[in-house]
């Protein structure tokens, strides 16, 4: 089984991660080095929002045949202050994170789902965006 995993380099990325490559082969991509390497784990570091980042992971996927049978969004970022003080540079990088960024993701994934007779798509979120952060 192939899962791909955005945003692997801390928390819930990178404890699913080390949980899953007991048993799978994971595809990680995180815009921080990892601080552990495994021989069912493929690493590509770079920012989810950034095209090359996408293209690298489409490119390993073509050069190794591969279908992905589980893709995990979990990548995000949170403003850490008061709403009135959030700029409109930080919710259009929030937004661009959190939303956007995943949308392209599963539109260009899904040719490698397809190939799976088991696809699925897990969306992670974080109770920050439903509590707020002050």
């Amino acid at each position: 089984m192939v899962i791909l995993i955005l945003g692997v380099s801390k928390g819930i990325g990178l404890e699913t991660a080390k949980y899953l490559l007991a048993d799978h082969q994971v595809i990680g991509i995180s815009r921080n080095p990892l601080s552990f390497s495994h021989p069912h784990l493929h690493y590509i570091q770079g920012d989810i929002k950034d095209t090359a980042t996408l293209e690298t992971c489409v490119q390993y996927l073509k050069n190794n045949n591969l279908s992905i049978d589980v893709m995990i969004n979990n990548a995000g970022i949170l403003i850490y202050q008061a709403f009135e003080h959030i700029t409109p540079s930080e919710l259009n990088e929030t937004f661009h994170t959190n939303v956007l960024a995943p949308f392209i993701w599963i539109q260009n994934m899904l040719p490698y789902l397809k190939k799976s007779k088991v696809a699925h798509i897990v969306n992670i979120s974080s109770m920050g965006g439903i509590t707020g952060t002050q």
